[in-house]
């Protein structure tokens, strides 16, 4: 081939390729709001109703359990694609780490006891995720486990 092809080839494939290169890491609103539903064994976080502890004073024990709970999630700090967030219910409140994919479409999340992933699109979120026991002792943890899903809008 010659040099002049190679060099418009190359030309090309950069051009093509800006647009995949990019990352688009968006800027997140600072509130959210939204409703969060999960199905339980046991109870794993204070923000299930049936938790003994919540102000409904719900009920204990490996029992299979339903919940819904509107909550609010504030986006404490950004910094490029890393998050610190904090969910808020009635029943309490969770520190959620996060980060996002470098597409800017996902989040990933942790807390001290549960774990999810989270799709952005434009002013939505949501996203599903597990939870454990997470009252410190090895029974709790084993014997209490959740799965659930949550869905934000960005408050205005």
């Amino acid at each position: 081939m010659n040099k002049t092809i190679k060099t418009t080839l190359l030309l090309l494939a950069l051009v093509l390729a800006k647009p995949a290169l990019s990352q688009t890491v968006p800027s997140l609103s600072k509130n959210w709001k939204g409703i969060s539903t999960g199905t339980s064994v046991g109870v794993t976080i204070g923000h299930n109703p049936n938790n003994p502890s919540s102000p409904d004073k719900g009920k204990q024990g490996d029992e299979f359990n339903v919940f819904t709970v509107p909550g609010t999630l504030e986006v404490v700090e950004q910094k490029g694609r890393h998050l610190d967030l904090m969910y808020r219910s009635a029943y309490g409140q969770t520190r959620y780490i996060g980060t996002i994919s470098a597409d800017g479409k996902l989040i990933q999340l942790a807390s001290f006891h549960s774990s999810a992933i989270f799709h952005i699109e434009g002013d939505r979120m949501s996203g599903c995720g597990e939870s454990r026991g997470s009252n410190g002792t090895f029974e709790h943890w084993a014997g209490n486990y959740s799965a659930w899903c949550s869905e934000f809008v960005a408050e205005r």
